[in-house]
């Protein structure tokens, strides 16, 4: 298989370049680096062999999500600029000493994004065997688990109630609502692993704050925690200013950490993104610029989601 990829990619390669020549495509200042699989930010050959594959249906799109959202011809030319002429890096701004006034976008970097990550993380914390019961969630909270099979994988279903400190210590903060888990393993003796979806429609409470959520999440948990996600929903509350959407390009995100270090991530009061009404965030391991209206220009950079510049959701 990886000896035919290679020639196939020597074909893409050759219509790459081709339209390379017939048309340049650079890459936007502060964009996800398409093709860049490990956020290393580079493409490496083995990586334009991973994307070619997913163009040819050999391997899935969560192998590789640099190629979002469908690998196509596009998306592999750029992964070739990518790969020719190294990732676009994005422009550094000083970080604003005064926010805006009520700053949705703030809101959700430094109170919701962290714990829609651990949403995730609780999805994969459910204990193996916990289909058919009634387990403890956090101190005083219950989850009513099942577990199905559907399609070619399994699905966990659980209806979470007051539900503090998620499982094996994992705190998003308290949640009523419905969470399901689709993944790969066995729901007799396994916990969710692998590529993971998780959906969690509810209530999330925290710090005398409360919001409604209606999210997914779904990627990937390597051996040493690291996550490589896309998230996608709604959130609503007063410290919002009423229903934010958020949508995503793959978030890597570290081992045990509340704000990824790659990725695009898009806020916007309204479902369909449109131009000029949303911010557009990027995350490095330096930290996260805010492109407010998605106009191209960096407003502001800040350290990270808790960088106390950022308007954090408060009673």
């Amino acid at each position: 298989m990886i000896r035919a990829a290679r020639g196939r990619l020597e074909i893409w390669l050759f219509a790459a370049a081709l339209a390379r020549l017939a048309a340049p495509t650079p890459a936007l200042a502060g964009a996800v680096c398409a093709g860049d699989c490990d956020g290393d930010g580079r493409v490496a050959i083995e990586e334009l062999i991973t994307g070619v594959n997913i163009a040819l249906g050999n391997l899935d799109l969560s192998v590789c999500p640099a190629f979002a959202p469908d690998a196509s011809i596009a998306i592999l030319v750029r992964a070739v600029n990518n790969a020719l002429d190294g990732c676009a890096t994005a422009p550094t701004a000083t970080p604003t000493a005064t926010p805006p006034p009520g700053d949705p976008t703030g809101a959700f970097l430094a109170s919701v994004l962290p714990r829609l990550l651990d949403v995730y993380r609780s999805g994969l914390a459910i204990p193996p065997g916990a289909g058919g019961q009634t387990i403890q969630c956090g101190a005083a909270g219950e989850a009513s688990v099942t577990c199905a099979s559907v399609g070619d994988g399994n699905r966990w279903t659980v209806e979470l109630s007051a539900c503090s400190g998620g499982f094996e210590g994992v705190d998003p903060g308290d949640l009523d609502g419905t969470m399901s888990v689709d993944a790969f393993d066995d729901c007799a003796t396994e916990s969710p692993s692998g590529v993971v979806q998780v959906v969690y429609t509810g209530s999330l409470d925290f710090d005398g704050v409360s919001l409604d959520l209606e999210t997914t999440v779904s990627g990937v948990r390597n051996l040493e925690g690291r996550l490589q996600v896309l998230v996608a929903g709604s959130a609503t509350g007063d410290c919002l200013g009423g229903e934010r959407f958020f949508s995503s390009t793959t978030l890597l995100v570290e081992a045990g950490a509340s704000c990824p270090t790659f990725g695009l991530l898009q806020v916007s009061p309204d479902e369909d993104f449109v131009e000029g009404a949303f911010d557009r965030v990027t995350f490095s391991s330096d930290g996260l610029d805010v492109d407010r209206d998605a106009n191209g220009t960096v407003d502001e950079t800040y350290t990270g989601c808790d960088d106390p510049l950022l308007a954090a959701c408060r009673p």
